[in-house]
């Protein structure tokens, strides 16, 4: 791996649309929960919901009956640290809870404003509470739900912000309680690092290139390179050490000496020294034997590259979807870009050397 520091800021940066990662931003540090009347609620022990340990803010009481609303129960005091100017995209909220008897439903579930007080939307689903304690998890909001409130980092960073928690008994002697409450927030913009250009290639038949650039970097720890071959289960596969704060254009580079074959996914999680992290896009690249050659990107908006092992004796000729003939591509270098004139469809490619050939699928989009 290498780092390539560049003191000028190219020209051909202020022309590349700026690629905003998206922060997320966890709970961290000890938190406070706080009842709605506390002498007269009929929730106990708040505290209980501080981590996932079943021990549990609950509502012990035996008159707690069908059809009644339970006080409201607010959490609040969640210690976030988010960066003053960042603008928060959504909201997510995640709670633990069960029953231990009875049965009940959601009836309310809000953010709280910086006095602590109820803001925005009711975003209950009316969902009914399990009777056994899985340790999981429902989630409420998300990366681009706002709770229809206009929450700012300010407003989340103060020890008033929180959820508030009501529901409504379906049996008597209902006994709800929370095990744990967590929340996230997101935010797109005025993030720690500023990405202008991430792109991955193939610098040879075995290894995969990733390559990006930042031209403004606030507390950033380091990089870390991830790769899946399915979108779902990412592998750490390297680190690069960020430049912490900078306002220079600055060059990266990683080079992946054991790729998946065929197409993988790679993307990058940036690390702030307080912790909080932000993910690049993703992109996708397909590594194949080098007998004869292999096209990146298979799917594309703009042009493919066809990297062909020599340019003697190699035939390359583009097919329409229905195998109509279309044109010769005639490999001036073991490179050759070609694509941009093409419309929307899948197309195939058919590399021939003497006896041998091979046939690729791709499709521009």
């Amino acid at each position: 791996m290498k780092i390539i520091n560049k003191k000028v800021l190219l020209i051909y940066y202020f022309i590349l649309s700026t690629i905003f990662l998206v922060a997320q931003y966890q709970s961290t540090g000890a938190s406070t929960y706080v009842g709605v009347n506390r002498d007269n609620s009929n929730w106990n022990t708040e505290t209980s919901a501080f981590s996932q340990n079943d021990t549990y803010c609950e509502i012990t009481t035996n008159s707690f009956d069908n059809t009644e609303e339970s006080d409201l129960v607010r959490f609040k005091g969640f210690g976030f640290n988010i960066p003053p100017g960042s603008v928060i995209s959504g909201i997510e909220v995640e709670i633990d809870r069960n029953l231990a008897a009875g049965s009940c439903i959601d009836n309310s579930i809000r953010l709280l404003n910086v006095l602590g007080v109820e803001e925005g939307s009711n975003m209950s689903l009316g969902d009914a509470w399990l009777s056994v304690d899985l340790d999981n998890y429902n989630s409420f909001g998300g990366e681009f739900e706002m709770w229809g409130t206009t929450l700012t980092a300010e407003d989340i960073n103060d020890p008033n912000f929180g959820v508030s928690l009501q529901v409504v008994a379906t049996s008597n002697n209902t006994k709800p309680r929370v095990d744990h409450v967590k929340i996230k927030v997101f935010t797109t913009s005025l993030l720690p690092v500023s990405l202008v250009r991430y792109d991955v290639s193939l610098n040879s038949s075995t290894e995969i290139q990733v390559d990006w650039t930042t031209v403004s970097e606030i507390g950033n720890s380091f990089f870390s390179i991830e790769k899946s071959i399915d979108m779902n289960v990412w592998t750490v596969v390297g680190e690069v050490q960020g430049n912490g704060n900078s306002s220079d254009a600055i060059e990266y580079q990683f080079i992946d000496k054991y790729p998946f074959q065929g197409e993988s996914y790679y993307r990058l999680k940036q690390t702030d020294f307080n912790g909080s992290f932000s993910y690049s896009p993703t992109k996708s690249i397909n590594i194949l034997s080098l007998d004869l050659g292999f096209v990146y990107p298979v799917v594309s908006r703009d042009y493919f590259t066809l990297k062909v092992a020599t340019i003697q004796h190699v035939k390359v000729s583009l097919f329409s979807s229905s195998g109509g003939f279309i044109r010769w591509i005639n490999p001036l270098d073991v490179n050759t870009r070609f694509g941009e004139d093409l419309k929307n469809g899948v197309y195939f490619l058919k590399i021939q050397s003497y006896n041998s050939f091979k046939t690729l699928r791709i499709i521009k989009r």
